[in-house]
């Protein structure tokens, strides 16, 4: 069973995020856009796979790993475009989301962790083009507010996009009372 572990967006980039991705789907065919109803937005870390049987353990070991983590704070650096037709926001790699992701995947080693994609690129998908070159042929306006507080890890089924349709369970960081966005 493969299985996303993904920051879930808050409220408000979900807010943006779909009012974004509306306004470009229209732009050319597209497989999907994420309307937060149907996709949910989330900036993926990896995937893992472990068995029926196993995955309450990949959670304990989820839930120990992030044992007294704050709230992460994300910045979106403008667009994120793929040769496969994905066009989406793009987010500041920052030391807090790496230091995050790393201790995640050495504690879920048990898991077969799995990247997605060559290299790592945190983003939030919006839409796929069927035409894959057309994300290349627009330019995306860098949203106004761009400093977002995450605090939601989730287990997520995934369709044949990597689209998260399904929510298996969530997994709350503490609040970090010091953040405030720009």
């Amino acid at each position: 069973m493969q299985i996303r572990i993904a920051i879930l967006a808050n409220k408000d980039l979900s807010k943006l995020s779909k009012k974004v991705a509306k306004g470009y789907s229209k732009l050319s065919k597209s497989y999907f856009w994420v309307d937060g109803k149907k996709f949910a937005h989330h900036i993926t870390l990896f995937d893992i796979l472990p068995s029926q049987k196993n995955l309450r353990l990949a959670e304990a070991a989820v839930v120990e790993s992030l044992n007294g983590k704050l709230a992460l704070k994300l910045v979106v650096a403008g667009a994120w475009k793929s040769r496969n037709g994905y066009l989406g926001l793009k987010l500041k790699h920052t030391k807090q989301l790496s230091a995050l992701r790393k201790k995640l995947f050495k504690d879920l080693k048990l898991f077969k962790p799995q990247e997605v994609g060559r290299k790592y690129n945190a983003h939030i998908t919006l839409t796929r083009y069927k035409d894959s070159d057309f994300p290349y042929k627009i330019k995306i306006k860098q949203p106004i507010k761009n400093s977002f507080k995450f605090g939601n890890i989730i287990f997520a089924k995934v369709d044949k996009h990597g689209q998260v349709y399904k929510i298996i369970k969530m997994f709350k960081l503490k609040p970090d009372k010091h953040y405030r966005t720009q």
